[in-house]
């Protein structure tokens, strides 16, 4: 997958810019920058939510949280501030940056130009690995914020919220929306349940919380060789109801 560098500063508005590739499963973000010039949280000139978010719904309360957890630990009067260089946030790639169903990931292309058309090719051992260790490995220091969607990223969840030194934030992103993605409502349940028993944070795709999942103008499609697809939109107050019981 692919890794971005990404400054946490007040207000919770990233700076994001591609880094270097790595093959973790999971793409990682660490702070690369110290955040002296960052606005501090609550200052006249810190980054309005709704300009500085226009994907999400202005009254979310979803965003509230992140936005009011990445000012908690970006704020030096906090008891849950945490130095730059330890400000490190994970992605999963498939569902949480870009679609679930229909990805073709640029690793994979290297990697069959490799296997298939690179004669310097020698299959090597397969050593499976999860994704925390894949992370530890990699960045040598444990997340403060992880973002998932999938039964896979749970690990990488809990690494991050069960942060021994600071305050972590684990956040799964809920594939509850069938008209603008590719949802799946059983799921969705029952990685609400997952969710509230493990005290992560619920990030809805459905447009109680997300105004547009892939900008305007963005139609979905059915999926080549897939039956047709439900386009039935949840009603909002199930998401709701489902978010006030994982609060």
């Amino acid at each position: 997958m692919f890794a971005f560098a990404l400054v946490l500063v007040g207000c919770g508005v990233p700076a994001a810019s591609t880094a270097s590739t790595t093959s973790t499963g999971a793409s990682t973000t660490e702070q690369t920058s110290a955040a002296n010039n960052s606005p501090a949280a609550g200052s006249a000139d810190a980054t309005n939510e709704a300009t500085a978010f226009p994907s999400w719904n202005a009254n979310s309360e979803l965003l509230k949280a992140l936005v009011d957890y990445v000012n908690n630990v970006t704020d030096e009067s906090s008891p849950n501030y945490v130095v730059p260089e330890d400000r490190i946030a994970t992605f999963d790639m498939d569902g949480t940056i870009i679609c679930e169903k229909a990805p073709y990931y640029v690793d994979y292309c290297m990697l069959l130009n490799r296997v298939l058309d690179n004669p310097s090719y020698n299959e090597p051992e397969y050593k499976p690995s999860e994704e925390p260790i894949a992370i530890a490995r990699e960045i040598g220091k444990r997340p403060i914020l992880a973002f998932g969607n999938s039964s896979g990223d749970y690990s990488m969840l809990n690494y991050a919220k069960s942060n021994p030194k600071h305050k972590g934030m684990g956040v799964l992103v809920l594939c509850d929306d069938t008209e603008r993605e590719y949802g799946d409502m059983e799921r969705a349940k029952e990685q609400t349940e997952t969710a509230q028993k493990e005290g992560w944070t619920l990030f809805h795709m459905c447009k109680d919380d997300w105004n547009t999942i892939y900008g305007e103008g963005v139609k979905k499609t059915e999926l080549p060789g897939a039956s047709a697809t439900s386009t039935e939109q949840p009603a909002a107050s199930a998401a709701s109801t489902e978010l006030a019981a994982a609060a």
